[in-house]
């Protein structure tokens, strides 16, 4: 025993040296150590070594799950119970929630309020016995600054390989912009923040510089690498202002490069609009080359890369031209029924041609061609193709796939082979020729690699920040909780946002106002917008999303038969159990017509409407006064309303000097103030496109006063979100960035760091309050300006990706947590 004690003393005091060393500690004392004895202690009999740490490192604004692997790691047990687990440190503080898994396995919790630098790890386990692991877990700060841990992925519509660098990757993603990988898609950045990428091409001899197209009249060039970017369709205008670029280096010849210009949704071209043209001087100068394009409406364009005079074009009408001069003439091929939005040439082979046509339901068509003069429908598997994003590559005798599945041909699309993977639906490829086993597949959720071949996929999402927020729900009296609604449906953490899990659900629509909600009175339970045909409807989770269940309601009779959205829904923080929804009608075959409240009891079991008089419009936001229980507030496009029962009867709100009608774009209600409520609103009686206005009132809506408001933004917050926790603070949007206001309203103040706002949640402790921002990400102030060219754009370095960004800050009463904690088994 004396000999046990003896080496546990010595292991303790060479690692508390180690310790005082690493962190430059005055003073150390070691005492005793306490640590029950139990001969069948799991893991006893291996040596202790700590060998990793998942992830290495975390700001210091919220708690940090890791996890924690190595060898040794022993817990006394009562059959399946753990009684003890090892005890964990950094540095001198023992972590809390330590879950010991098994012999080479534990997680644990870094709290949050550890000062940023470099800390040891170190693993005690029951018997005493300790293993460390120096410079294991790096603390940033993260008070005061924005900080996101995405989450990551996104929908992957382009895929491309540096010619001179195969595992330098980039990535278009709808909704974000372009990303760069220069690992082989181990870490991606943002570099262009255009939420509509179409396409990205090189320049024939320098990889460095690239031409990105995308609509909104938007064709970019950069010849750094994407750290910086010019617009070079500066001189390109529509009557209706909107247009897509299309563009294709020459494959031969630097400096030169064509783009193909085309409609931009449903904003057509006039006659003598589009087109293609050509640059010889990267894209300074531009000339017409329609010479017998009688469709100018351009959607895609092809360069053989073997012979450059030969090309193709297509149109949103389904023509498809070709040239064999280099554009100076066209000559219409053939008329597809659909719009071609993908021109291909198989390089290897002579006029192998092939075209996706999206037809009028959004499916998609694949044809080939051998002469540039006929074109025969291929099936794929033996059906036609899936999607209209599908996009192909080519290597030496194969032709490559991405539509749903990933297939190959051998023989020029005969026959297709399904690879058996990825593990979402595919809609891009990159391979590069001198590596085949490498590939790269951009999917709805991100991108996928696979490095032999095609037989196993790996994830490749870190820092693909591309996943755009429709909504965030957030309890304000728990910061670490939050959830984020996306096209791909709903991610959740329970750490603030450094990490998220997905829950698989709630995939597609589109953003609202409060569409995902979380019960206050239930925490674990869940609200989310539904649609359903003759019929309310509404999707619950009564367990923080693991599962959801559909609960509907009888339409009032006058809406018989009209699709119902659930649009915006508030739980109530006072009343347990109540919930009132607004919900907007449409009739069939027609537009938006009416709203329609729907309230429950019962946590949403049950559902009886509530009809106004006269009929209200579309509904966006319900929120309730901080006090009182019956008062409640509503945004909608006919106003604002108020109810003063519950949300049983609600009356529309006048707004000084505001002249109908008028929407409602934003509300929120002094949480420490009853009766005084914040709203962004607009007139559209002077046109369609009004400039927003902030009003306040201190009396529920009774008068108004105009409040000191020249941005545009979309959300509106007033945080902390909870009573008796000043200093409260406004924040909206303003102009690409995020404002605040200390002085209610009468002045603003850009807050640094962070792109333009969509969606604000506030929550406090009572010790941090934490903004949590979704955006669609962009530039975040004028980092990366100073010193460019007037026409120059910043780039990589100066693009923050989308997601969920959090600030959090110290409540002015208090200082921050070091949870510090000396105990005599600390090493």
């Amino acid at each position: 025993m004396k000999k046990r004690w003896l080496a546990l003393m010595l292991t303790l005091a060479m690692t508390t040296l180690a310790l005082g060393l690493l962190l430059g500690w005055p003073g150390t004392t070691v005492g005793a150590v306490s640590a029950p004895v139990d001969e069948a202690a799991a893991g006893a009999s291996l040596a202790l070594s700590v060998t990793d740490i998942d992830p290495a490192t975390a700001p210091n604004d919220v708690d940090a799950q890791i996890t924690i692997g190595g060898s040794g790691f022993s817990a006394t047990l009562s059959g399946t119970t753990v009684l003890t687990a090892p005890e964990v440190f950094l540095g001198q503080t023992q972590l809390p929630g330590v879950v010991w898994v098994n012999t080479t396995t534990m997680s644990a919790t870094v709290p949050w309020g550890l000062p940023p630098q470099v800390y040891m790890l170190t693993v005690v386990n029951p018997d005493g016995i300790s293993a460390t692991l120096p410079s294991a877990f790096t603390v940033t700060e993260g008070l005061g600054e924005f900080v996101t841990g995405g989450p990551y992925g996104g929908t992957c519509i382009q895929l491309a390989l540096n010619p001179d660098d195969p595992a330098t990757v980039y990535a278009a993603m709808f909704g974000a912009g372009l990303f760069i990988s220069q690992d082989g898609a181990g870490h991606w950045e943002p570099i262009h923040d255009h939420d509509w990428p179409i396409r990205l091409d090189f320049d024939a001899q320098d990889a460095d510089t690239l031409y990105l197209g995308a609509d909104s009249n938007d064709l970019y060039r950069s010849r750094d690498n994407g750290t910086t970017w010019e617009r070079i369709s500066e001189d390109f205008y529509t009557e209706n202002g909107c247009f897509t670029t299309y563009p294709v280096a020459h494959p031969a010849e630097t400096g030169e490069v064509y783009f193909g210009m085309g409609s931009c949704g449903d904003m057509y071209l006039e006659p003598g609009e589009g087109g293609v043209y050509f640059s010889t001087d990267f894209g300074d100068t531009w000339t017409a080359r329609n010479d017998g394009l009688d469709d100018l409406d351009v959607q895609s364009l092809a360069v053989h890369p073997n012979d450059p005079q030969t090309m193709l074009a297509g149109t949103f009408d389904g023509n498809i031209y070709y040239s064999q001069d280099g554009a100076d003439s066209w000559t219409l091929s053939s008329n597809l029924t659909g719009t071609v939005v993908q021109l291909y040439f198989n390089p290897y082979e002579t006029l192998q041609a092939w075209a996706i046509v999206r037809a009028e339901d959004y499916g998609a068509r694949l044809y080939r061609s051998t002469d540039l003069t006929g074109w025969t429908e291929i099936d794929v598997d033996g059906r036609p193709l899936g999607t209209f994003r599908a996009r192909m590559t080519f290597l030496p005798g194969s032709v490559w796939l991405a539509s749903y599945d990933v297939y190959s041909s051998p023989d020029g699309g005969t026959t297709w082979a399904a690879l058996d993977g990825p593990h979402r639906t595919s809609q891009s490829i990159a391979i590069a020729p001198g590596a085949p086993d490498v590939i790269y597949v951009g999917t709805d959720f991100g991108v996928e690699k696979s490095t032999d071949g095609g037989h196993s996929w790996q994830e490749v999402y870190q820092g693909l920040a591309a996943l755009v927020p429709d909504a965030l729900a957030v309890p304000p009296d728990d910061p670490d909780t939050v959830y984020v609604k996306t096209h791909q449906g709903i991610f959740a953490s329970s750490n603030g946002g450094n990490d998220w899990h997905y829950l698989d659900y709630g995939v597609g629509g589109g953003p609202g106002g409060n569409i995902l909600v979380i019960d206050q009175h239930l925490g674990t339970r869940l609200y989310l917008k539904a649609g359903c045909q003759g019929e309310f409807c509404i999707d619950i989770s009564a367990d923080a999303g693991s599962s959801w269940y559909l609960v509907s309601a009888t339409l009032p009779v006058t809406y018989a038969g009209w699709w119902c959205s659930s649009a915006a829904i508030a739980p109530s923080p006072h009343t347990a159990g109540r919930v009132v929804v607004g919900a907007t009608l449409t009739p069939p075959g027609g537009d938006e017509g009416s709203g329609v409240f729907f309230a429950s009891d019962d946590s949403g079991a049950t559902w009886h409407p509530i009809e106004t008089a006269p009929p209200v419009a579309r509904i966006d936001e319900i929120v309730y006064d901080a006090f009182d229980p019956d008062l409640l507030y509503a945004g909608t496009e006919s106003g604002l309303w108020r109810s003063e029962d519950g949300g049983l009867t609600w009356d529309a709100l006048p707004i000084a000097a505001m002249q109908p009608p008028v929407t409602i774009w934003a509300i929120d209600v002094h949480p420490d103030i009853s009766r005084k409520v914040y709203i962004r609103a607009a007139s559209y009686a002077a046109g369609p496109n009004p400039e927003p206005e902030l009003w306040v009132s201190t009396n529920a809506g009774d008068s108004w006063q105009p409040l000191a408001y020249v941005f545009l933004g979309v959300d509106l917050l007033v945080a902390p979100p909870l009573p008796g926790q000043p200093f409260y603070s406004l924040y909206t949007g303003c102009e690409g960035a995020l404002c605040r206001s200390l002085d209610d309203g009468l002045s603003w103040t850009p807050v640094q760091g962070i792109p333009r706002p969509e969606i604000l949640k506030a929550a406090s402790d009572g010790q941090r309050s934490i903004i949590y921002l979704g955006t669609p990400g962009g530039l975040a102030d004028t980092v990366g300006r100073v010193g460019l060219a007037p026409a120059a754009e910043p780039g990589r370095g100066a693009v923050k990706g989308s997601g969920v960004y959090r600030l959090t800050t110290l409540l002015p009463t208090e200082r921050v947590y070091l949870p510090l904690v000396l105990r005599a088994s600390m090493p």
